[in-house]
């Protein structure tokens, strides 16, 4: 059930890269055909509850023209949308909110007929080889046994039919659930304090209850008990606020390396830890394609997105988060990967305000930005000239450099694929993800990864809102492996030529 949030990513970029191969071929295969328009469906999905603020009630509420594409029709009875000959489900919930469903990524809102299967190799996960199309609440689609579709049917509509009735979530839901609510609490702690994460446990119970003012306070202290512990712990009538919090420090099943420090200046939110159970704090949960039950543990990250993930994979997980906190907190340099994820960062929000103070023009180079870096805080406030360089090209020597555009253009290690004469806003829309990408030849371990591999971080061009701390840290950063990167960097710079020769 678990996947890491790197998969996530390329499964959205592999969509990607199977509309380029539509554009240039007459028709798809009819398997990836169908996953494709299992993404549009997905993506329909969240347009909808965007500006409805629920789920659609059922298939018809997306076939009216603004949110599926055109092409598909309404079966006879009006229970399947029927694209290319393909007939897909929906299977949401009327009255929902997505911002209650936990797992978005694990959660099946549509999926093409289980009746009508598609045949590939067989495989030890898949022994007949037949498999259906499904689309998720988190905008991606995945082609994947029928077993392993009708599982996650039946897990998603009881989850869905849950927060609908109200009725108690499964323990392993409800973790997730548990995680979010304090991510979100300790990120909202922060917004009022200039970033600075809550110190403790009780500082979110305070947000909590501000948040949820009509809760009952005995279930909202129990979010913080362990699952074994929410049945048999007593929770006493607490007079004096001081009791409460310390009974909230001295219980909470929860860990954080973040308390104290600046979430504004984490990187790259989707990818550090923010919080997590203790190790003797698990719950069992069903595997969709092991089928049987395993113990994992809750967590969310910095981007408030929660999860369930196995001891090893988490252990590395905060590993990494914690040194990525330990330096934020003392301004010493940040872990090699997480550099390089800040250097992008602040790259692509100078470039936004170059773009700015240009009539939206994109810079000719980096060299360019040496004016418009902003924000600058620890060893990088100290020594600008690292935002320009990978770790490996960093030097001692580094405070004594004059930076300006010729030094950035002869020693800078990063990659940028911009033209002088596109505009910003341009990329908007454009098959040009890629703006500045660190060197392919140079890649970083990623010990939480599933293979424990080597990836390259980029990010997009900087198109929504940079003008606050807070606000920068809703640009997406991606890391992919190095030949993947290659043949998506070259798409986007001949993306970028074409729109220069307009």
């Amino acid at each position: 059930m678990r996947r890491s949030c790197f998969y996530l990513v390329l499964t959205l970029i592999a969509c990607s890269a199977v509309d380029a191969w539509a554009q240039d071929e007459d028709r798809l295969p009819p398997g990836l055909q169908a996953t494709v328009n299992a993404r549009d469906i997905a993506m329909a999905v969240i347009t909808y509850a965007n500006g409805s603020g629920a789920l659609p009630r059922d298939i018809r509420a997306l076939s009216d023209g603004r949110f599926l594409p055109e092409g598909g029709l309404l079966n006879d009875d009006g229970s399947a949308w029927v694209a290319d000959g393909t007939p897909f489900e929906y299977i949401g919930v009327d009255g929902v909110s997505p911002s209650e469903v936990p797992d978005w990524a694990d959660i099946v809102v549509a999926h093409a007929s289980l009746d009508h299967p598609f045949m590939g190799e067989p495989h030890p996960d898949n022994p007949n080889g037949s498999w259906v199309a499904v689309a998720f609440l988190d905008g991606h689609a995945e082609s994947v046994s029928v077993d392993e579709a009708r599982w996650l049917i039946d897990e998603s509509r009881r989850t869905m039919e849950a927060i609908r009735d109200g009725a108690p979530l499964p323990m392993y839901r409800q973790l997730e659930q548990d995680a979010a609510r304090l991510a979100q609490a300790m990120r909202s702690f922060a917004s009022k304090n200039e970033g600075i994460a809550p110190p403790d446990w009780a500082s979110t119970f305070e947000v909590l209850r501000l948040s949820e003012p009509d809760a009952d306070e005995t279930e909202l202290l129990k979010i913080y008990l362990a699952p074994r512990a929410r049945d048999t712990t007593f929770i006493p009538s607490f007079e004096r606020d001081e009791e409460r919090h310390e009974w909230i420090n001295t219980n909470s099943m929860w860990e954080s390396h973040a308390h104290g420090a600046n979430l504004w200046r984490v990187p790259n939110p989707a990818f550090t830890v923010l919080l997590s159970a203790r190790p003797d704090a698990w719950v069992r949960t069903p595997d969709r394609r092991l089928r049987e039950h395993v113990r994992r543990l809750a967590f969310a990250m910095v981007d408030m997105r929660a999860d369930l993930v196995d001891r090893e994979v988490l252990d590395a997980r905060r590993r990494e988060s914690s040194g990525l906190f330990d330096a934020i907190r003392d301004g010493t340099p940040l872990p090699p990967l997480d550099d390089a994820m800040h250097d992008l960062r602040a790259l692509s929000i100078a470039i936004a305000d170059y773009a700015k103070a240009n009539d939206g023009y994109l810079p000719g180079d980096l060299g360019e930005l040496v004016p418009y870096l902003r924000g600058l805080w620890g060893v990088h406030e100290r020594e600008p000239a690292r935002v320009f360089l990978i770790r490996s090209d960093e030097s001692v020597a580094l405070a004594a450099v004059e930076l300006d555009a010729e030094w950035v253009r002869t020693n800078g290690s990063y990659v940028y694929l911009g033209d002088p004469t596109v505009r910003l806003r341009d990329l908007r829309g454009s098959r040009a993800g890629i703006l500045i990408h660190a060197p392919l030849d140079r890649p970083f371990l990623v010990e939480s990864s599933i293979e424990n591999d080597k990836r390259v971080p980029f990010v997009g061009p900087p198109l929504g809102d940079m003008s606050t701390a807070a606000s920068a840290t809703t640009l997406p950063m991606y890391l992919f492996p190095a030949e993947f990167l290659e043949q998506q960097a070259a798409d986007s710079r001949e993306a970028i030529e074409a729109l220069s020769q307009r």
